[in-house]
């Protein structure tokens, strides 16, 4: 069938609206790429909330070569009204070690937990992974509850230099 040259421009012409239209979709709505990809991991820490503690910038750093250690970096901050307390962590299903042994968070307060001059660690040992893999942590609180992460985990360089596992066990 041969189209005439009017019936081809009437075609083309139908064409392009529904080619806006359909294209015009790309990238809305709740599951857009945007909106999903900031709800995910990222290399900069992970973020979550646990009743009234808030979890932020949470990465795990691998101890030196061959170790077989990690600490995790992050900070804490209980925006309730109640004391709260950090009782439990779990690293890739393995025990982790908090220094000290249970750590509060006052009300409208913060800890920081790993940092180079931080008075907080969480600590683990026998943990084999590569760096950029993430792991499963499970933070556990003494009044809020239990929260899990997909927590990064990098080598000990660059920004994370000098951020080494402390004691465990």
């Amino acid at each position: 069938m041969t189209l005439t040259p009017r019936a081809r421009l009437a075609l083309v012409a139908l064409s392009v609206p529904v080619l806006v239209l359909s294209l015009a979709g790309c990238f809305n709505g709740q599951q857009a790429t945007t909106n999903v990809q900031a709800t995910q991991a990222s290399g900069d820490g992970v973020s979550g909330r646990a009743g009234n503690m808030l979890v932020n910038n949470a990465t795990l750093v691998l101890g030196p070569a061959g170790s077989k250690s990690a600490t995790l970096i992050m900070t804490i901050s209980n925006v309730g009204t109640a004391d709260d307390s950090l009782e439990r962590v779990a690293i890739a299903g393995a025990q982790g070690t908090l220094v000290p042994a249970q750590i509060p968070v006052a009300p409208n307060s913060s800890a920081s937990f790993g940092y180079v001059g931080a008075a907080y660690s969480v600590n683990t040992a026998g943990f084999e992974t590569a760096a950029s893999t993430y792991v499963p942590v499970t933070l556990t609180f003494k009044t809020s509850g239990t929260l899990t992460l997909s927590v990064l985990t990098v080598n000990a360089d660059g920004i994370y230099s000098g951020i080494t596992p402390g004691p465990v066990g």
